[in-house]
């Protein structure tokens, strides 16, 4: 009581000083959220409204400021978008990864369902990754040439099950009807103890079968 407002808050910096005088000359100032530095080093987050308070005359005696403290919520809300962000860096390194790979890259989970499959399955067999129906043991036996899709059965089930392979071989026939020579590779997800279902990568091989 009796010191000026500045005294008790050295700290103010000058664009309160500025907004005060508005006030004072009849404005009406707001903010929803405003970052104010203590003395301290210390970050305060308020939401604040100023108005100025007149006397009987109608002249302006002053202003009045309602003040409310919300660090916590943005302090919270700033941890939020900052996850956020982290999780979409870490998505576009996985899409980087995953959708500019050159074989076909699968990953299936328990009951069958591709969970994800590369766009470089375009490449490989003519079909887009929308076009297929989302069970592997539909697509890859439908891929497969008539006389290994008894084999591509067992192997779907193997994979599915959880049983690794590597560089297991069969004929596709693509959408245009050219036969080509694949090697597929697999191995199951298990994060935290939790069976996640296989990932599976395809190469065409081609024209190393054809050399041999």
């Amino acid at each position: 009581v009796g010191q000026s407002h500045y005294e008790v808050f050295p700290e103010n910096p000058e664009r309160w000083r500025a907004i005060h005088r508005r006030a004072l000359a009849g404005s009406v100032e707001r903010s929803y959220e405003d970052r104010f530095q203590r003395v301290d080093g210390s970050i305060q987050w308020q939401r604040w409204e100023l108005q100025p308070w007149r006397r009987q005359a109608g002249d302006i005696g002053g202003i009045a400021m309602f003040t409310k403290d919300i660090t916590s919520q943005k302090l919270a809300q700033l941890a939020l978008e900052k996850n956020r962000q982290a999780l979409e860096e870490a998505e576009k390194r996985y899409r980087v990864v995953a959708d500019w790979t050159y074989d076909l890259e699968l990953w299936i989970s328990p009951d069958g369902t591709l969970r994800y499959m590369s766009p470089s399955a375009e490449r490989i067999t003519g079909w887009a990754p929308k076009e297929f129906s989302g069970d592997c043991r539909v697509d890859l036996v439908r891929l497969a040439h008539p006389e290994d899709r008894d084999l591509v059965v067992e192997h779907c089930r193997k994979a599915v099950s959880g049983e690794p392979a590597a560089n297991v071989e069969w004929r596709i026939v693509r959408r245009d009807g050219r036969l080509a020579w694949v090697s597929a590779s697999w191995q199951p997800v298990v994060i935290d103890h939790e069976y996640l279902g296989v990932r599976m990568s395809i190469r065409e091989v081609t024209e190393r079968k054809e050399a041999e």
